[in-house]
């Protein structure tokens, strides 16, 4: 099927990093789509922006099914067990491990590294080599998206914290619990800090033209300013007395004559 549109890794090489708003509203569809692949009892196992299309009226569609694998009972048993597929900045772990049983936890990781992705505009495991980035991705931590991009709703962060998971058993279950969790993230809402809560009312009351209450911290310069003042008016009358003492000592003496 000819699809007409372009990948999101060429959005995001010309965009850097995408919004909140639409950076869920993709991991939304492609969860979606590999919900109705698991269902089919399919593994995608190549997830990331070179595999994810967006088409022109915005609609996002998931490529390449090359290296999908069946899952169940009847699935045929592969000759990779021994070797990773893909690239290693957005495979699993346990992918990474040869693990057996790979399961849809392993598309669920490499598609919240291409979240993470959408919304820091990089990935969180870069190497010279596609050895040191997989060495880095199994034994290394993600960073919190949070900590790159602060204005990211902490509902979101938690999702995708829980997506990439170093143990799978700690991930969302399936694609369709993925869904749900993306979905209710998208629709919470953001929390405002006690900084910024303040700072906004700082300027809110600046703009009102209300009073504003001197802290603690202005009253030490003002002491200051007051001493400094005071040192200034002494030194300007100490030098006034000096120079009428000079002009008193050098008055010409008159005669009494």
């Amino acid at each position: 099927e000819f699809i007409e549109g372009e990948s999101l890794s060429q959005v995001l090489a010309r965009e850097g990093r995408l919004s909140e708003a639409r950076a869920l509203a993709v991991a939304i569809e492609v969860a979606g789509a590999l919900d109705h692949a698991y269902a089919k009892g399919v593994l995608h196992r190549d997830i990331r922006p070179d595999n994810i299309l967006i088409t022109p009226d915005g609609q996002v569609r998931v490529a390449d099914f090359g290296f999908a694998k069946a899952i169940g009972a009847d699935a045929p048993r592969g000759s990779d067990a021994d070797r990773f597929l893909g690239n290693p900045a957005y495979l699993a772990p346990e992918e990474l491990r040869a693990d057996p049983g790979v399961d849809c936890r392993a598309d669920i990781y490499s598609l919240g590294i291409t979240l993470y992705q959408m919304l820091t505009g990089g990935v969180p495991f870069q190497g010279a080599t596609p050895m040191a980035v997989a060495a880095a991705a199994v034994s290394e931590p993600v960073p919190s998206v949070r900590t790159l991009v602060p204005d990211v709703r902490i509902a979101t962060a938690r999702v995708i914290e829980r997506m990439v998971a170093k143990v799978r058993s700690a991930r969302f279950a399936t694609p369709g619990e993925l869904h749900a969790a993306l979905r209710s993230a998208a629709g919470a809402p953001r929390a405002i800090g006690k900084a910024a809560s303040a700072a906004r009312a700082s300027h809110a009351a600046a703009r009102a033209g209300g009073p504003s209450r001197p802290g603690p911290a202005r009253a030490e310069p003002r002491r200051r300013k007051s001493r400094t003042g005071a040192y200034i008016i002494a030194a300007i009358a100490l030098a006034a007395h000096v120079a009428l003492s000079l002009i008193h000592i050098s008055e010409p003496t008159r005669p009494l004559y």
